[in-house]
């Protein structure tokens, strides 16, 4: 379900953590309505009462892995500026070019 939060005065869409579900044989003998279902919210499957897979809207699948990967580029930064602050030695880009052989116009 989409939510919408305002955050310093601008309104963010969010989604709801719980998700609809469907067995995956109704999903299978239904397709069209489950995919019409899941443009408008993600939709989990399942299978044998387990959490399968889950079905959503291709422009919010994108956006969610974009996120994820920005979440992860910010946890390793934030790794190495931990190693810089704690004193582990740090490397100019002319030293790193001439450790490799690389002349740098």
């Amino acid at each position: 379900m989409i939510l919408g939060k305002v955050l310093d005065g601008e309104l963010y869409e969010t989604y709801n953590l719980y998700m609809n579900s469907v067995t995956s044989s109704h999903a299978r003998q239904n397709w069209a309505e489950t995919v019409e279902a899941a443009r408008n919210e993600p939709l989990i499957i399942t299978d044998h009462g387990r959490p399968t897979v889950a079905v959503m809207d291709a422009a919010l699948a994108k956006l969610a892995l974009q996120v994820l990967e920005d979440s992860r580029d910010i946890e390793m930064a934030m790794a190495s500026l931990a190693k810089v602050d704690s004193g582990e030695p740090t490397y100019t880009l002319d030293e790193v070019a001439a450790e490799l052989g690389i002349t740098r116009d």
